[in-house]
């Protein structure tokens, strides 16, 4: 069943042009994050990189308007641990674009958008 969940979301991903997804932005109630074709299944951070390695980001999201751009904060360099979609634990660590990917879907997957990260200015002018 989760291997399945999984191709659909894929599936659902592709549709959309997303680099990553949340399940949760699927209506599955599940901690899976997709990154590219690599599937994160209750997905852990357990490094993260040192305050003076953050990088800004300018981050737009498919669940908001197209127009909506934020500035965030990310982590240079994120180690994840998770399963696969068969059930094989795995640990990897992301850099650069991908650790912003993963850090913006693992949002999702917890109920965080973008727009919680944006200043209290930049986000009144965002709606």
């Amino acid at each position: 069943a989760l291997a399945k969940t999984v191709a659909l979301l894929r599936a659902a991903a592709r549709r959309h042009g997303a680099q990553g997804l949340a399940a949760t932005q699927c209506g599955v109630d599940a901690a899976i994050v997709l990154l590219g074709d690599e599937a994160f299944v209750n997905p852990r951070i357990v490094e993260r990189s040192p305050e003076a390695r953050l990088r800004c980001w300018t981050e737009r999201c498919l669940a908001l308007p197209p127009d909506v751009r934020v500035e965030t904060l990310r982590d240079e360099t994120l180690t994840v641990a998770a399963t696969t979609a068969a059930g094989v634990p795995f640990t990897t660590t992301l850099t650069g674009a991908a650790a912003r990917q993963f850090s913006h879907e693992y949002d999702h997957a917890r109920g965080v958008l973008i727009i919680d990260h944006a200043y209290d200015a930049v986000a009144s002018t965002a709606f």
